[in-house]
């Protein structure tokens, strides 16, 4: 620092010019750092109000309110497999008629004393074959439009609950023909589908087994897999061409004939609600 009047340089602790005696005016004050901005503290998140486990699904809420999954068309569907099974009962309660016929016409034979019309004995006959190929072709349609019905729902209900269902697809088509499992098989597939769309199962549910099993299920199951072993017992007995073995088989069917038509009002009924339950959850999550 010099004097401001001689030039003479002053020593940082003089506070006059030794040269000309004139009063320094002392080293200006060194201003005072500025400060260098401080960044406000991160927020540390809150507590989560449901803790973190691996395994564990989000909460309920979470999950409903989460896009809903665009769901496949279930209805028309729905309305085919109902009318063929429709179409079925027709046929069956037209073979009940036939088989009726029959036993009558059977024990004329049988009766020496009654007359019996050969006319009638060979329209019999036309009948017995022609309601058995319908009776069988309905069954197969109805079969095939099932099976497409259970991958389409199948498809929603994995969409809208995340358990996994006790059976992979393929049992979806090939659990009806496999000997033994064909037993169980469809009813278990159709309990899973039943269980992940009713509108009581969570969407954050991870195991079908904490849920109930479709009272309906077991009556067409229980119901189907009866009329399936009178229906072995009848075509066995029709391989014999004894008159008393056409006759037991035709009061066998007849009588299979009630029983056949609970399993498809109950397969009717599934079917029906397992569209609805679905329809029901898609309404509800886009109201969220």
């Amino acid at each position: 620092m010099v004097c401001a009047l001689c030039g003479r340089p002053l020593s940082p602790q003089s506070t006059t010019c030794e040269g000309c005696g004139t009063a320094s005016a002392g080293t200006p004050p060194t201003p005072a750092p500025t400060p260098a901005p401080v960044s406000p503290a991160p927020i540390s998140p809150a507590p989560a109000i449901y803790p973190t486990i691996t395994g564990m699904a989000p909460p309920l809420r979470a999950v409903e309110s989460a896009p809903s999954v665009r769901m496949l068309p279930l209805r028309g569907l729905t309305v085919a497999v109902i009318s063929l099974l429709g179409v079925w009962a027709f046929v069956a309660l037209a073979r009940m008629v036939v088989n009726i016929q029959r036993i009558s016409l059977v024990g004329k034979v049988f009766d020496e004393n009654a007359a019996v019309d050969s006319l009638a004995v060979d329209r019999n006959d036309t009948l017995h074959a022609l309601t058995s190929l319908l009776q069988f072709a309905t069954l197969i349609a109805t079969g095939v439009v099932l099976v497409v019905w259970l991958f389409r729902a199948r498809a929603n209900a994995e969409a809208m609950v995340p358990a996994p269902h006790h059976l992979g697809r393929t049992w979806l088509v090939i659990g009806w023909l496999v000997p033994v499992v064909s037993l169980w098989f469809p009813k278990r597939i159709m309990d899973d589908i039943w269980r992940a769309s009713h509108p009581n199962t969570p969407s954050t549910c991870y195991d079908l087994n904490l849920t109930n099993r479709p009272g309906l299920g077991y009556a067409w199951w229980a119901a189907w897999l009866l009329h399936l072993a009178l229906d072995r017992v009848v075509s066995r007995l029709l391989r014999s061409e004894s008159l008393e073995s056409l006759r037991l088989a035709a009061i066998i069917e007849a009588n299979a004939t009630p029983i056949g038509l609970v399993a498809a009002t109950s397969l009717a009924l599934l079917v029906w609600r397992v569209k609805g339950f679905q329809e029901q959850r898609q309404i509800h999550a886009l109201n969220l």
